[in-house]
């Protein structure tokens, strides 16, 4: 005896592979996302080999300066 599928039934079974992709896709991107933060903050933090200084280090010294030299300008009469 063959059995007959309806038409609500196959569509929940599509809706629920279609869940199932798009789960492990999420995954697969979260990894994705992941890796390229720890890259990022592994550039940020790491020493500049002959600076030997990180580029946040060098950006924050950089702010310093600058604020310091403004506001001498902005102290002249």
């Amino acid at each position: 005896m063959a059995r007959v599928i309806s038409s609500r039934s196959f569509h929940s079974v599509q809706e629920h592979r279609y869940e199932l992709l798009r789960h492990g896709q999420h995954g697969a991107t979260l990894v994705e996302y992941s890796i390229i933060l720890l890259v990022t903050v592994l550039l940020l933090f790491a020493r500049i080999p002959g600076a030997d200084d990180s580029l946040v280090s060098t950006l924050i010294t950089s702010f310093r300066q600058f604020q310091a030299n403004s506001t001498f300008l902005l102290s002249l009469p």
